[in-house]
């Protein structure tokens, strides 16, 4: 049964994204541009998996991107991995680190890294792109519910 619990499996790595679950909505930027989001986490298929899915509109409420995350422990290799779905029909999957109560991964050498962070009422997302001045995407969330 899907629902708002943490998992039962693993030795609780997967339980310390937590702070993902909800519904969510975000302000933010990229590259001075103003960003909106919306996201939501839930745990599926009884707790083993914490899907996320996130959209950001510009500001003129366009899309400019949108992703389902899938976190998942993996037990044969005894860390948390991401399943990273984006439109067109791509998925890459990566292993994640938390440290310090954050979550990083990172896509590949020359890939964007991800940094999630909880906070005191909400969560931020933010994603650096290696080798480029570009400054960081950055959206800082909060219950879309109070």
């Amino acid at each position: 049964m899907d629902g708002p619990r943490a998992p039962d499996a693993g030795p609780g790595a997967l339980a310390a994204l937590g702070f993902l679950v909800g519904r969510w909505i975000g302000e933010g930027e990229e590259g001075g541009t103003p960003l909106t989001s919306e996201a939501e986490g839930r745990w599926i298929l009884d707790g083993t998996w914490l899907q996320v899915r996130e959209i950001l509109r510009d500001g003129e409420g366009r899309s400019v991107h949108e992703d389902l995350t899938l976190y998942r422990f993996d037990p044969e290799e005894g860390h948390v991995r991401v399943v990273h779905c984006l439109p067109g029909g791509w998925k890459r999957e990566w292993p994640v680190l938390l440290c310090e109560g954050r979550l990083h991964w990172v896509l590949g050498p020359a890939g964007p890294h991800v940094v999630l962070e909880p906070g005191e009422d909400g969560w931020c997302s933010r994603v650096v792109q290696p080798g480029t001045e570009a400054p960081p995407v950055t959206i800082r969330y909060r219950p879309a519910e109070r």
